[in-house]
């Protein structure tokens, strides 16, 4: 799996090779915080021997269940960050996501295979353990960070907000901020994002190698084959503007039907 390892690659600061990277997951699993040992854990499921990895979905498109996601579309996954967001080998990237979940696992194997230098965090709803003399390139964190994190976003370069919708009372305040941050969508199916717009633009923009179309319900339906030989159905309303860009209206789930006429809550 010495592939699977960019050689400019550090976790907290220190390069390892294939035998001592497996070495420092066994001891995380062992001796960790807990945050810690589920890094450990990804791991050793990153390093064995197998194509594949089991991760918990979120219910975007149906109830919660474990699915496998193909090393290879991962990797795939990462690419397309890097390249969508210029991400270069040796950029400083912090991870304060659980592990536990694909947008933590997702952030080591960008790290992993673009060459990142990453520090880890205990996963909190604020960054207030941020030292203040670090400027790091790239975070990816959910909008409850974000907004009880307001101070500390300056010191990243590149944000990408995931995990729920940015209201517009946090866009504003986010739009004050030097960094360049974005908003993404996706889902565990999709491995985290396929699209990401600037905070305060209208349509996101899909990663490389996606398309998308719309069914009979005006939902998302995504294409990616680099990541799955099934399109994903999902229950997002949007409007599409062409192939390659969209605007999310709402979710099918909480659409109201009064007297025939269909209403979506958050665009009320």
């Amino acid at each position: 799996m010495n592939q699977f390892i960019h050689p400019d690659f550090k976790l907290n600061g220190k390069s390892f090779s294939y035998i001592e990277l497996l070495s420092e997951a066994l001891y995380l699993k062992e001796n960790g915080q807990l945050f810690e040992k589920n890094i450990g854990k990804f791991l050793l499921e990153w390093l064995n021997n197998e194509s594949f990895v089991l991760v918990q979905t979120s219910g975007s498109t149906g109830k919660p269940k474990k699915i496998v996601l193909q090393k290879s579309a991962m990797i795939a996954s990462a690419k397309a960050t890097g390249t969508f967001f210029n991400l270069q080998p040796k950029a400083s990237a912090l991870l304060c996501l659980s592990a536990d979940y694909i947008a933590g696992k997702m952030m080591i194997v960008r790290a992993m295979m673009l060459g990142l230098e990453l520090d880890i965090m205990v996963p909190r709803s604020h960054l207030d353990d941020l030292l203040s003399h670090k400027i790091y390139d790239f975070v990816a964190i959910v909008p409850l960070q974000a907004e009880n994190s307001l101070d500390k976003l300056n010191q990243f370069k590149k944000i990408i907000i995931g995990g729920a919708k940015v209201s517009d009372d946090l866009a504003l305040k986010l739009n004050e901020l030097n960094a360049k941050i974005y908003e993404t969508y996706g889902m565990t199916e999709t491995i985290t994002h396929i699209a990401a717009k600037r905070i305060g633009e209208t349509y996101f923009n899909t990663l490389e190698h996606v398309t998308i179309t719309i069914d009979d319900r005006k939902c998302l339906v995504i294409d990616a084959p680099s990541i799955t030989n099934e399109k994903i159905v999902t229950n997002d309303i949007v409007e599409i503007h062409n192939e390659k860009q969209f605007k999310w209206l709402g979710r099918y789930d909480n659409v109201i039907n009064s007297g025939g006429i269909k209403y979506i809550p958050e665009q009320i």
